[in-house]
Formats: structure tokens, C-alpha cells, sequence
């Protein structure tokens, strides 16, 4: 088993319903070919993959992946690349630098859960940023969920300027005309957070605009502020600065408990 890693740098061909892929693979040693089954790979993406060198009768030498992993990018110079290889559609190497500018080591977070910030950027509207949105879903008036998801298509230019809001038109499949003129319903724009920590909104207390957890410190309890994420589900926090994973808290009640408390183990949650 041989280890090869580098940059994609160009794809050569793709099979949309199996996944085959020939690719050129930049690495420090030189150019590779490789060939294996990727159903989502972009050009500008840093993967580290293992298998095994073959020499092909017809294309010669090439290396034969047999698992893989993509490596985020984690400088200035390996994230410009990513975000001006094609994986971001419109954005070139003037833009890619603009946006890591703007949001820093940030910026894959933000293209992620909050696309629309990336109208914050100079060159980028807002329509345009909000391309990158996932699929939204429809809550009906009864509280049911519908079962199609539809696909944000208009958005005005008008911002309210006294609600900051903006009107947007999402288009939904309706093959069963289960969707009739006059219904009512709430469009869920999905937000997503990848490897974060999530605590009960139980476990908190605020004081002077800003939210406290109590961490279990040597079997006290010990006040710590916390960043949270914007949005929230009315029962969670996802906390952004302020824990890491392996803390423990108090995870309810926290606004009963004082500094220094003396908490036995049966009373703790991570």
C-alpha cells in the first residue's frame, strides 16, 4: 500500500453514475495521474489517499486509490486556490481573495451555514450569494413538514430598512397538487454546523447581554462565557467560542447555582 497526496489539479474524466475518475494529482515530487471512484471531488481539493502505483497498457503508470480523505484547506494561499479552482461557481482568484479577507480562517463556515454573508463582500450580490444555498423546506400550516424540498429561485434587491428583511420566492415540486393558491407556509432555510458543540439552553444563564455556562472544575462549578451561533432551535445552543470537547457542565438549572458550588459527579453532563 503506497500514500499519495496532493492537489487536484485538473480532472480528466468523470463517470457521473459510477464515480470513475481519472485526475492529475499535484504533489511536491511532481505530477501523478490517479484513477479510483469519487461521486464528489473538485478541482483545487488537497486529498490524501492510499493504494497502489499500476502501469496501465494503454495510459501507462498511474496510482490506483483505494480510500481516500480531502484535506481542508488550512493557509491563505491553499484556501485562495481551492475557492478559484471552479468548486465555487463565478468566484475567480480576485474574488477567493476578497472573501478570506474578509472572513478569515472563518470563510468555509461561512460559505457553508451562512452563504448570504458573502454579500458582504464587494462583487458578490446578494442573489449571487445566495446561490449557494442548500435546499430549503416548507412547513405547512398545520406544522407539518412538506415532503418535497424546493429550491430558492428570486430574491429581491430591496432590503427593509427597518427590519433588515428581504423577500425571496423558493419553487417546490407539486406533483400530487397537494400545493394550492391561497395556502399558507413558513420557508426553513437549512443552516449547517459541522463537528460543533451543542448544549441545552437549560444549561445557561445570561448576565449583561452575554450567556454563562457553569463548568465542573476539580468538582466545583465555575462560570464561563460562551460565544453561540446566531440561530438556534429554541432549545439548543451551538457554541461557537468558550467550551471544548471534553468540558464538563451543569446542563440544567445553571441559573440556580453560585460560583464555587460543590458539585458531585451524579450532577454533571458533558
Amino acid at each position: 500500500m503506497a500514500h499519495l497526496e496532493g492537489y487536484v489539479s485538473h480532472i480528466r474524466f468523470h463517470n457521473e453514475e459510477n464515480g470513475y475518475t481519472v485526475m492529475d494529482i499535484e504533489t511536491t515530487h511532481g505530477d501523478e495521474v490517479l484513477v479510483g471512484n469519487f461521486h464528489y471531488i473538485n478541482e483545487g481539493e488537497y486529498i490524501c489517499a492510499e493504494g497502489e502505483y499500476v502501469d496501465h497498457p494503454a495510459h501507462g503508470p498511474q496510482y490506483r486509490m483505494t480510500s481516500y480523505t480531502v484535506k481542508e484547506p488550512e493557509d491563505k494561499a491553499a484556501m485562495e486556490r481551492y475557492l478559484a479552482s471552479g468548486a465555487i461557481k463565478g468566484m475567480g482568484a480576485a474574488l477567493a481573495e476578497r472573501v478570506i479577507k474578509k472572513f478569515k480562517g472563518n470563510t468555509f463556515d461561512i460559505i457553508e451555514s451562512e452563504p448570504e454573508r458573502l454579500a458582504e463582500v464587494k462583487g458578490i450580490s446578494l442573489k449571487k450569494a445566495m446561490e449557494h444555498l442548500d435546499k430549503v423546506e416548507l412547513t405547512m400550516s398545520n406544522g407539518k413538514t412538506y415532503s418535497s424540498l424546493g429550491k430558492v429561485d428570486a430574491i429581491s434587491g430591496t432590503i427593509d430598512e427597518g427590519t433588515g428583511a428581504i423577500s425571496l420566492r423558493a419553487v417546490f415540486s407539486n406533483p400530487d397538487q397537494f400545493l394550492r393558491n391561497g395556502g399558507s407556509g413558513t420557508v426553513v432555510v437549512p443552516t449547517v454546523k459541522k463537528q460543533c458543540i451543542i448544549i441545552p439552553q437549560a444549561a445557561t444563564y445570561e448576565l449583561q447581554n452575554r450567556i454563562f455556562v457553569y463548568k465542573v472544575v476539580d468538582s466545583k462549578a465555575q462560570s464561563a462565557p460562551v460565544e453561540v451561533f446566531r440561530l438556534n432551535n429554541g432549545t439548543e445552543y451551538v457554541v461557537e467560542d468558550g467550551l471544548a470537547p471534553g468540558d464538563v457542565i451543569i446542563a440544567e438549572g445553571a441559573g440556580l447555582v453560585r460560583e464555587g458550588t460543590i458539585i458531585k459527579s451524579g450532577s454533571t453532563k458533558e
